[in-house]
Formats: structure tokens, sequence, C-alpha cells
């Protein structure tokens, strides 16, 4: 089942890494809505990771052991697994059967491995604008199109730098492997376009970092991007629009829509881009908040940092060199838009899956702000305070949704309250 995933040198050991990095944010994630005062049941968020756990397991029960090719030292397999944990927790599992846990998650995988060897190349190639979407698309492209393996590979391979070509096989790897199995899947043939259209934004907005870099830096072409994007709704500024469309988010909630096994109806579909867009906008503002020193000393401005300094990065004729870090109130600004986001996509899914979407908005800052990665500042105290009241009702929503329907909807998440004691209200902060 995972054998593209073998033959790119991912197995085992990094799935083994994946849980326990999951396990990890389940510990912490308990910890924080405790000592943040947030009513939340704790039995929400056992069962959420509970899943995300045995979906790893699903997948790592048939991994092989073909011994990988030289990875040119670019690609940061270790880096991808613990991606791969929040990949895991921050996507909706929604009605799948036990049979499809192990393929979806596998998809994901591969998908991720893909995005986390173009970012390494395009960050360490020096690659300018055009050529770095060029790579972008010809993945996207490759995922959805139907270019045969060969051919992927030759374009691969024409289109990198030659000390980096050793890594066209794992690009073409991961993408035909990937696209078997969204065309496998239950909904992928219904879903591809939908796929598609999305993977060219995010092409877009990920190559548009190429213009914050010193060798090709130009951010007013980076705000000109921010015009190619439709915003979700009509006051979202154009860097906004970049920062919805800049992680992969969203491509793997419609990956797992891929493996629910009866049609997605409409309305749903619609309610998941536009909630999972806000939540990509709220990843990109969270996990370039905590990395704006690193990203500065690594050689490029960040989505957030021009977020806090727009017109001062935009008047600027060269690389910021020395630039100082974000101060309190720009970070507020910062923290601010972020639960802005995360409350419109509560809002966009409110009466669907109302109790999933709760704990997603308390662990995509677990996640992104756990005191392993270097959060500074009480980042994820701070945004907890701002978006507790919103998970609050979210999850009061799916509480009495579950206690006063007559028929489970297929649209809801409901599941989650069987485990819970006779009186949930009264265990709703963790003891």
């Amino acid at each position: 089942m995972i054998a593209s995933l073998g033959r790119l040198g991912f197995g085992s050991r990094e799935l083994e890494r994946t849980e326990r990095m999951i396990l990890a944010t389940r510990t912490l994630a308990e910890r924080l809505v405790e000592q943040h005062a947030i009513r939340f049941p704790r039995g929400l968020l056992r069962e959420h990771m509970g899943r995300a756990v045995a979906d790893v397991r699903a997948a790592a029960e048939s991994h092989d052991s073909e011994p990988p090719a030289a990875t040119a030292g670019i690609w940061n397999r270790e880096r991808t697994a613990s991606r791969l944990s929040g990949v895991g927790l921050i996507t909706p599992r929604l009605r799948w059967s036990h049979e499809a846990s192990g393929p979806a998650f596998t998809a994901k995988a591969l998908f991720q491995c893909q995005q986390d060897i173009l970012d390494d190349l395009v960050d360490r190639g020096s690659y300018d604008f055009d050529a770095a979407l060029s790579l972008y698309k010809l993945a996207a492209e490759g995922t959805t199109g139907e270019r045969a393996g060969d051919t992927l590979r030759e374009q691969f391979t024409a289109s990198l730098r030659p000390a980096q070509r050793a890594l066209a096989g794992r690009l073409t790897t991961a993408t035909m492997g990937l696209r078997r199995r969204l065309l496998e899947s239950p909904n992928g043939r219904n879903l591809i376009p939908t796929i598609e259209r999305i993977g060219s934004d995010l092409a877009v907005a990920q190559a548009g970092m190429a213009f914050l870099r010193p060798g090709t830096w130009a951010p007013r072409q980076f705000r000109a991007l921010g015009d190619r994007i439709r915003g979700l709704d009509a006051d979202l500024a154009w860097d906004e629009r970049l920062a919805c469309a800049m992680t992969w988010t969203l491509t793997h909630a419609l990956i797992d829509l891929c493996f629910v096994e009866r049609p997605i109806p409409t309305e749903d579909l619609a309610a998941t881009i536009k909630a999972w867009s806000y939540l990509s906008g709220v990843v990109t503002y969270l996990d370039h908040a905590v990395g704006v020193r690193e990203d500065l000393e690594s050689g490029i401005v960040n989505t957030a940092l021009v977020s806090m300094r727009p017109h001062e990065i935009l008047g600027l004729a060269a690389f910021p060199r020395g630039a100082r870090g974000p101060a309190s109130h720009e970070l507020e600004r910062v923290l601010d838009r972020a639960a802005e986001f995360a409350m419109r996509a509560l809002a966009a899914t409110a009466g669907r899956d109302d109790a999933q979407y709760a704990c997603l908005a308390l662990l995509i800052p677990t996640t992104l702000l756990a005191p392993w990665i270097g959060s500074r500042d009480g980042l994820v105290g701070r945004y907890f305070r701002r978006i507790g009241p919103a998970v609050r009702a979210a999850e009061l929503r799916a509480y009495h949704s579950a206690t006063y329907s007559q028929q489970s909807s297929p649209s809801r998440t409901q599941r989650a309250f069987k485990t819970l004691p006779g009186k949930p209200r009264q265990r709703s902060t963790p003891s």
C-alpha cells in the first residue's frame, strides 16, 4: 500500500516519529486547555487524536523496506515526519471506512513529501519566481493530469538545477503515487478538478516567496500576486488572500474528502473549501509569526512580517538584512487576524461537524506554537484567549445537535460524544 513511500525512503521509522509527535501534542493540548480555562471536553480531543494515531498505524502496517536513493542532502525526512503529525491532527477525518484509513493517510503523506521536497529545492536552489512556479505547477499538473511517469521525470529533471537533479525521481515517485491513490479513491475523480484549481493558487503563492529573498527581491511583485488570487470574502486584503492560499492544509482536507465513500454534497464541499481556506490562513500566520527571526536569518521575509509592516517592506529596494524581529504589538495584530480567520472557519461550518472543527481550532495553535519548536512570548496563551469563546460555542452547537437530533446527519460528526460520561457538562474542563 505504501510502496511509493518506501521508495522515497519514508517508511516505518518516519511514521513512528509521526505517531510520537501526535501523542506529545495530545498531552500538550489537554494541558493548555486546562491551563487557559477553555471549557472543552477532554474526550473530544482524545477521540480526535486517537483517530489520527490509528490512521498512521494503518499506513505503517504495510510499509516496504526498499532502500532509499540518496537525497542529495536536501530533503529533510524527519521534518516531513513532524509535519505529518500536524497533518494527521488538523485535517478532517470525515466518515471514512476503516479500510480507507491507511490509503487516505498515505495519500496525504505522499503529498506532504512532494511539497517538502519542492520547498527545500526552491529554498536552496535560488530559483526565481518563474522557475519556482514552473516546478510547483509541474507537480500540481502531474498530480491531477495524465502525464506518463517517464515524461514527468524528464520534465522534473529539465526544470531542476544540475546539482539537484537526483531528486527528480523522488518527485516523480511522490507525484505518481499520489495521483494513483486519488484515482482509486471513491471521490477522487470528482474532486480532482477542485484539487487542480486549489493547486494553481498554491503554486502561485508558494513560488511568490521568491520575491521576498535577497537574490530575487521584488516585494511589489509579491504584492501584485495577491490580485491574482480570488478572495473568500470581499474584505480580505491582498496579503490575506495570499496567506489563505499559501499552505497545504486545504489540499490535505480535499484529499481526505476523496476517501469518503458517499458523494460529497455541493454545499458541504463549498463549506469545507471556505473553512479550510481560512484555516490555511491561520496556519500561515501562526507558523510565520513564530518563525520571523529564524526566516530573516535564513534570508527570507515571511508573510507574517509583511502583514506586520506592509508599507515598510514594500518600500525597500533591497532585502532588509539586520531587520529587527517583531515587537509585541506587531504580534498582536497577526494573532488578531489569525483568530478572526479561525472564527470565520467555524462560522462557515456551523451545523456541519461542529465538534470536529472546534477540535481543529484548538489543535492548530497547539501544533504550530508548541514549546518544542521554539515558541516565544506566550503566543499560544495569547491566541487561546482570543479563540476560546468561539470554540466553546461550536462545541456547544455540536453537543446540542447530538443530544436533540432524532436521527444522525451525514454532515455532522456526532460520534465523539459517545465516549463522554453521562453528564458531559460537568466534565467540560479537564480535571
